[in-house]
């Protein structure tokens, strides 16, 4: 359904020849269990997915998205930071337990990964609930 939705929006915007759609499990993608064929990207981005994994999973993701980006691509990833006053509203009553991080940890993350080396920045939101950690491949 999410990939119907993409569709129909670039095809309103007559982005179709600039989109391939693909459905993937990113587990198995980032497990070595599939694999997709994904030219070079100078973008990979996300929020509201690492905060699901633990460590070692999120290594590989990272992984992952550095094997999709072309020499000189970044990686922008989303992460509630550990100062989020909700987190444990969150976590027990809403039961919505994430994993948060903070900037020395996604750092670690990074440097643990294919990329080899800390992000090269990390900002917040306004709010500074969220951080976002960027890092390009060399």
């Amino acid at each position: 359904q999410a990939l119907e939705l993409i569709a129909a929006s670039a095809e309103e915007r007559h982005l179709t020849e600039h989109l391939r759609l693909r459905k993937a499990n990113l587990i198995h993608l980032a497990l070595g269990r599939r694999s997709v064929d994904v030219q070079e990207q100078d973008l990979v981005y996300t929020i509201g997915l690492i905060d699901y994994f633990d460590d070692d999973m999120v290594v590989k993701l990272l992984s992952l998205a550095y094997d999709m980006l072309r020499p000189g691509g970044r990686v922008i990833v989303g992460n509630f930071h550990t100062s989020n006053p909700d987190k444990a509203f969150m976590d027990y009553m809403m039961e919505w337990p994430l994993v948060h991080r903070d900037e020395a940890k996604m750092h670690a993350l990074f440097k643990a990964s294919k990329f080899g080396k800390p992000c090269d920045q990390i900002q917040f939101e306004a709010a500074g609930v969220n951080l976002f950690a960027e890092c390009s491949r060399s």
